[in-house]
């Protein structure tokens, strides 16, 4: 992986306890995906992506479904974090969002082009909740 600043930024913003989400927004091919994984395998937890219908089936605006859905995505083991990518393609994720935000002490650091912040009036909810980056190509 490309050494990028914007990670040492995140990670400054995963060690800020007021913003429970981190969001990296980006257009396709700039490394959203890459330096998630590169995240999940230094913070380990969670990892859940929504292009598979089935993350999103576990990911239900209900608090002890959704950390039983933690739990089993990372093996058994309780996380506090909580990694998630393309969460753009649910935007009804964000009652989910909101609800961990609201009431467990989980980070979330999900990855999604910035159309989601524009599709729903959802994205919203969240406002106060949640830092964001954006990713640019590199040249």
């Amino acid at each position: 992986m490309k050494p990028r600043k914007l990670i040492s930024l995140i990670e400054k913003a995963i060690a800020t306890p007021a913003k429970k989400i981190i969001f990296i927004w980006g257009t396709r091919q700039t490394g959203k995906s890459t330096i998630l994984n590169y995240l999940k395998d230094k913070y380990h937890g969670s990892y859940f992506n929504f292009d598979n219908h089935e993350d999103q089936r576990l990911f239900i605006p209900e608090l002890s479904k959704l950390e039983s859905s933690i739990i089993f995505r990372n093996h058994g083991r309780p996380s506090r974090f909580i990694f998630i990518d393309e969460v753009q393609t649910y935007p009804e994720s964000t009652q989910s969002l909101k609800l961990l935000a609201d009431n467990t002490d989980h980070v979330i650091i999900a990855t999604g082009s910035s159309e989601m912040r524009t599709k729903t009036n959802e994205f919203d909810t969240l406002a106060g909740r949640y830092a964001e980056f954006v990713l640019f190509p590199l040249t």
